[in-house]
Formats: structure tokens, sequence, C-alpha cells
């Protein structure tokens, strides 16, 4: 049975707050409540003084992020390799520029949400760090390695060199410092910060198909690279339905079939 609602408009204009008629403000009402807080929630009514503007929440996740456990890979990372490999933590000495790379790996097309490593560079900064997908080539020309170098402007995609542009920081890098390497799975792109200087996206990554995981590369034997932390964000998915009913209709509070009519569900 239809049961009329009266809508009272909020000093900021345009906002309402539902209070139906013997129910205290803050209790359920066929599946939408009505409380001071959701003046920010409900849409704008368009400053009708009567109708009701019912909104509807569904497939709601909130953001949620998890610290994970990560550290360098010996099994993954090339022979030559492993002895700069001190503990899960700390890479120290020379590669000759061939990455090596984390235990954890994220699929591309398959992974989602962002993913950060925190890293910290001590010693020297002839050091090459971002992504990467294969540990036996040179950072420089592996097809599977994305990333940045500290020590000059140079960026790297899938084996492709270029350079940072003007406003993305300066020509080098002192150490010691921390860095971060974020991967957002959805927009394939990979971004950097070094200290408090956030670079923003330096290269896209590919679309699906490719397994990467969080690489490091040296050039001389002074470089000292720790992998400080990781941590994965899943991106809210908020599916939103609204209705709005005449605003000159008095009959404002519908039952559950009728709304499920209007919202086509």
């Amino acid at each position: 049975m239809l049961a009329l609602l009266k809508s009272k408009k909020q000093a900021d204009g345009g906002l309402y707050r539902m209070e139906p008629a013997g129910r205290g403000a803050g209790q359920q009402v066929d599946g939408a409540t009505a409380t001071a807080k959701d003046k920010d929630t409900l849409p704008k009514t368009g400053g009708m003084s009567f109708g009701l503007a019912l909104k509807l929440k569904t497939n709601a996740k909130k953001n949620a992020t998890r610290k994970l456990r990560d550290g360098w890979s010996k099994k993954k990372s090339c022979c030559d390799c492993q002895p700069m490999i001190m503990s899960e933590e700390r890479v120290m000495g020379l590669t000759y520029y061939r990455p090596i790379v984390g235990q954890r790996g994220l699929c591309m097309g398959v992974s989602s949400g962002l993913h950060t490593w925190r890293l910290r560079f001590e010693g020297d900064n002839h050091i090459a760090f971002g992504v990467a997908g294969g540990a036996y080539q040179n950072w420089w020309k592996n097809g599977q390695c994305w990333g940045m170098s500290l020590w000059d402007r140079r960026i790297c995609g899938a084996g492709r060199l270029a350079k940072r542009t003007d406003n993305q920081g300066p020509d080098e890098f002192s150490v010691p410092c921390d860095a971060c390497v974020t991967v957002d799975c959805e927009a394939h792109t990979l971004s950097f910060s070094v200290g408090r200087l956030d670079l923003g996206v330096v290269c896209m990554l590919p679309a699906s198909g490719q397994r990467l995981s969080v690489a490091v590369a040296t050039g001389r034997d002074a470089c000292n690279a720790t992998l400080v932390s990781y941590e994965h964000e899943a991106k809210e998915v908020v599916e939103e339905k609204g209705i709005e009913v005449n605003p000159d209709e008095d009959i404002l509070l519908m039952d559950d079939l009728h709304k499920q009519k209007l919202l086509g569900i």
C-alpha cells in the first residue's frame, strides 16, 4: 500500500532528507535509510518541494589496502645475479643491469587494483627499477622490462628507450632515497615517486598476457636496493541506480514491486 512521504529541503539547497511519518530518522524505509549524513549521498532533486529521491546502491566494495609479503627471488633471477641477493629484502653489488625480480607476480589482464612496492636505494645511484617479466637480458635491451633510471632521465618500456619529461623530476636523483613503483592493472600504467616527488605515469604496460614482478638492476658495485614493503589496493566498485518521482505527485513511498519495475531489476 502506498503512503505519503514529506521531504524537507536542507539548508545547502537541492538536497533532501526523507522523513516518513511515524518513523524516526535513521530507521530503514523500504531499502533506503534517512539520516542527516545521507544529505551528501542523496541526488539533487532540482528544488522540488514534494517528491522522492531514492538512491539504491548495489554491489558496493570499500577500498581495501592489504600489506603483503614480497622479497627478491633467487629462483627467478639469473644465476650470475644470485650472489647479489643478500636476503629477501636486500640486493647489493653489480648486476650489469640485468634485473633481479621479486617473488610475487601479477598477471596483466587478470590481476586487478593498484600494486605498490616501496624501495630504498643507497650507495650509488646507477640503478634502474620498475617491473619486469624476464630477468636474463640487459635492462635497457630487455623486451620484458618497464622502468626508469635514478642517475639519468632514461625510461624503458619493452626494450624501447625514452626520457622523462621536464616536469618529471631532475636529471638525476641522489641516494639515499626512497621510491615507490605503482602498477594500475585496470589502466595498464606504471607510475613512480621518488622521495616526496610524484612523477606520475612514466610508461604504459601491456594490456594482457604479461606476468610482471617488481625489479631492480644495478650498474656499479656500491649499489644497494632494499625492498621495504608491498601493498595491494582493491579499487572501489560501486554500481548505482537512481529513480526520481515526478515532483507533482504526492504519492512518494512505493512498494518493492513498483520500485523494481521502475529500476528495471
